[in-house]
Parts: C-alpha cells; structure tokens; sequence
C-alpha cells in the first residue's frame, strides 16, 4: 500500500515512476510509469531477475560515465 501512495505521490509532482515487479504485476502495475514484470511464480525467482536486471542497469550507467573502464 505504501509503494502505491508514494507513486501516486510521485505521479501529482510529475516525476516518473519505474517499478521492478512480479508475477501478474500486481496494483502497481497500472499506477506505474514504466514497469517490467517477471512472470515467476516464487520471489527467490522473481528476486534473481530484480537483481540481474539492476546489475544491468548498473552497467549501463557505467558504461556511460566511465567509458575508459570498458575499453
């Protein structure tokens, strides 16, 4: 119910909304901004791809702010 309240909080001051979620997606799912849903039917599943996805993501941001460690 929090996470809700804080992106619809986050809708009303215009900032954008991602969202990490599980199985059907769940409410969040039509309240967020941009999601990607991992349709796993365990959370030790759905959390390996949350952290495989955010490694990702932390990758890509290095890659962009220090390009010279990737040579």
């Amino acid at each position: 119910e929090n996470v809700c309240k804080a992106v619809k909080a986050a809708r009303a001051m215009g900032i954008t909304s991602f969202a990490l979620l599980g199985k059907d997606g769940g409410r969040l799912l039509s309240l967020a901004d941009h999601s990607i849903v991992i349709p796993a039917k365990t959370p030790d599943r759905i959390q390996e791809m949350h952290i495989k996805l955010l490694h990702c993501v932390i990758e890509t941001v290095e890659r962009e702010i220090f390009p010279e460690n990737y040579v």
